[in-house]
């Protein structure tokens, strides 16, 4: 098999963990492809057709043979997703007050459309530099006073807001050690909701690495952005900082914390899905 015919086996292999068919525009734009180089859709049409048998296309879906409930299932998520978009956007309309929030994005499954009727909604902010704590309790409070904030021990989290990820505008490049498949996938689905001065292009720039494993997957815009200096508010910034630690230490488990990168996520499933990812190709290459 060619390379580029594989590539879109391994793409639907990786999404298939997910449960999760794939658009044509979708299967075009996140191709994982191991000579990182884009391709037209020309081409990409020439190789889809080559695949009749082992991949399925129903009701605009791309899956693998066999799978064909997933497509199935999606639209009965994008249902349930639509219906927490709609919850997101309401909650971001009080967040954007904030004035050092310059981004919102939704992450996780509902970015994807692809939520269950159980599932929280996961919400990425990029903030200005030297406001990550201060940030972070005043999204608390307006999560606290609209009755819509995730508490760890809560365990009934449908429809509620879970803010897991704080970056700064200065650290909005991922480190070395985190850039693989998984990553970029999570960067990719990020879908906007408040961005007050092209800050997601920004972002997309400075991890234009992700480009190596889905060269398809958007075009590079390097913008400016005028920073404005909050180094008046360091005092306020330490003690929110103090305290908020005070708690989350109590707590700890995987998550990443600094003053320019708060990462809240409890159980990190990046080694599991990039192991059965890997497993599922190996398993392919053997048919």
């Amino acid at each position: 098999m060619g390379s580029s015919k594989r590539d879109i086996i391994h793409t639907l292999l990786y999404h298939d963990i997910f449960e999760y068919p794939l658009s044509y525009n979708q299967l075009w734009s996140l191709l994982i492809c191991t000579s990182k180089k884009s391709i037209s859709k020309k081409q990409f049409n020439q190789y889809i057709s080559l695949l009749k048998q082992e991949i399925i296309l129903n009701n605009g879906f791309f899956c693998l043979r066999g799978r064909l409930k997933i497509i199935q299932q999606r639209f009965l998520r994008e249902k349930e997703s639509n219906k927490k978009i709609m919850i997101a956007k309401k909650v971001v309309w009080f967040l954007r007050k904030i004035p050092t929030i310059h981004f919102i994005g939704l992450s996780g499954s509902v970015a994807l459309k692809n939520a269950q009727k159980h599932d929280d909604i996961d919400l990425f902010f990029i903030v200005q530099n030297n406001t990550i704590w201060i940030t972070r309790f005043l999204v608390f409070v307006v999560l606290a006073v609209l009755n819509i904030g995730r508490r760890r021990k809560k365990r009934k989290v449908a429809n509620l807001i879970c803010p897991n990820m704080f970056l700064t505008l200065s650290s909005l490049e991922i480190s070395r050690s985190k850039r693989n498949i998984y990553t970029a996938h999570e960067i990719i689905q990020v879908d906007p909701l408040f961005d007050r001065s092209a800050i997601h292009d920004l972002f997309l720039y400075y991890n234009r690495w992700v480009l190596d494993y889905m060269p398809n997957s958007f075009r590079i815009k390097k913008v400016a952005v005028g920073r404005v200096s909050w180094n008046w508010l360091i005092v306020v910034e330490k003690v929110a900082r103090m305290s908020q630690m005070w708690y989350i230490k109590r707590h700890i488990t995987t998550e990443i914390i600094s003053d320019t990168m708060l990462a809240f996520h409890p159980k990190s499933y990046e080694k599991q899905i990039l192991h059965e990812f890997e497993r599922r190709r190996k398993k392919y290459e053997e048919i």
